[in-house]
C-alpha cells in the first residue's frame, strides 16, 4: 500500500514538472515571435523609406537639367575640284611613330624572353624579323647582337662570327659595339684563329680602353701564345754526357828483327810467302 501511494506521488510530481516545463517553452516561443515580429516591422520601415527614396530621384534629376536648345545638323560643303586636302600636322605623325615604335618595343621585349627562355632558334628568327623590319630602331643594334649571342649559344661559332661582324659594319656608334668586339675575340680564339683575336682585342682596347669589356679582354690569351714558351721560361733538359769506352793499354809487341836474306842457291830459286818459324 505504502509502495502505491509513493509510486502515485513520484508521478504527480513528474507531471508538475512537465507542466512547468511546457509552461516555459511556450513563454519562450511567444518571445521570439514578438522578436521577429518587431524585426519584420523596421525592415517594412526601412524599405517603405528606399523605396520613397528611389522616387524622388529621377523627379530631382528632371528639374535641376538644363533645358536642351533644338540642334541642326549641319551638311559638310562640297570640295572643289582643285582644293587642297591637309596633311596630318607633324604631332600626329609623331604620334604615329612613337606608337609604331611601342609596338617594336613590345617584339623586342618577345624576343628576348624567348632568348632567356634558353629557345635560341626561336630567338634568331624573332630577332632577324625586328632588324629586317625595324632597322633604324634603336633598339636595332641589340637585336643584331642577340642573334650572335643565339648562334654563339648553339655553339655555331661561324655564324656568331658573321652576325657579330655585320653590328659593327651596320651600327659602328651602337652602344652594343664594345659587346660585340668582346663576343669577336672570344668566338676567334674558339675558331682558333689568333691573328683576328689579336686584332680585336687592340681594337677593344684602344677604342674603350676605360669599359668594363676592355678589363675582362685583357685576360683572354690567342690559341697560339698559350702554347708558346718565352726562352727565360725554357727548362734545360739535363743530359748525362756519354761515357768514352775505357781503352786497356796493349803491351807493346816486342821488336821484330829482319829476317836473314837467302840467296837463290839456298831456297832453289824460290821465294817464301810464309816463313816458319
Amino acid at each position: 500500500m505504502i509502495c502505491t501511494i509513493l509510486s502515485g506521488c513520484a508521478s504527480q510530481s513528474s507531471n508538475t514538472q512537465k507542466d512547468t516545463e511546457l509552461v516555459a517553452a511556450k513563454e519562450h516561443i511567444a518571445k521570439l515571435e514578438d522578436k521577429i515580429m518587431e524585426i519584420e516591422t523596421r525592415l517594412t520601415a526601412l524599405n517603405d523609406k528606399i523605396n520613397l527614396e528611389d522616387a524622388e530621384k529621377p523627379a530631382i534629376a528632371k528639374k535641376d537639367a538644363p533645358a536642351q536648345l533644338p540642334t541642326e545638323k549641319v551638311q559638310p560643303a562640297p570640295a572643289a575640284k582643285n582644293a587642297i586636302i591637309p596633311r596630318p600636322s607633324k604631332a600626329l605623325s609623331k604620334f604615329a611613330e612613337t606608337f609604331q615604335q611601342d609596338e617594336a618595343t613590345d617584339r623586342f621585349r618577345e624576343a628576348k624572353i624567348l632568348y632567356d627562355s634558353n629557345k635560341p632558334a626561336d630567338a634568331i628568327l624573332e630577332f632577324s624579323d625586328f632588324v629586317k623590319d625595324h632597322p633604324r630602331h634603336v633598339l636595332a643594334s641589340n637585336a643584331q647582337f642577340f642573334i650572335g649571342m643565339g648562334y654563339l649559344q648553339q655553339k655555331e661559332y661561324k655564324m656568331a662570327e658573321e652576325e657579330f661582324s655585320r653590328l659593327l659594319i651596320s651600327y659602328p656608334h651602337s652602344n652594343a659595339v664594345p659587346d660585340a668586339l668582346l663576343a669577336l675575340v672570344k668566338v676567334s680564339g674558339l675558331l682558333q684563329k689568333p691573328a683576328r683575336v689579336s686584332y680585336f682585342k687592340e681594337k677593344l682596347s684602344s677604342h674603350f680602353a676605360n669599359s668594363p669589356q676592355a678589363k675582362q679582354v685583357a685576360s683572354i690569351v690567342a690559341p697560339a701564345e698559350k702554347n708558346i714558351v718565352k726562352p727565360a721560361e725554357k727548362i734545360e733538359e739535363k743530359t748525362t754526357p756519354e761515357k768514352a769506352p775505357i781503352e786497356t793499354p796493349r803491351s807493346p809487341e816486342p821488336p821484330t828483327a829482319p829476317l836473314p836474306e837467302m840467296n837463290k842457291a839456298e831456297t832453289n830459286g824460290i821465294e817464301p810467302s810464309v816463313v816458319n818459324q
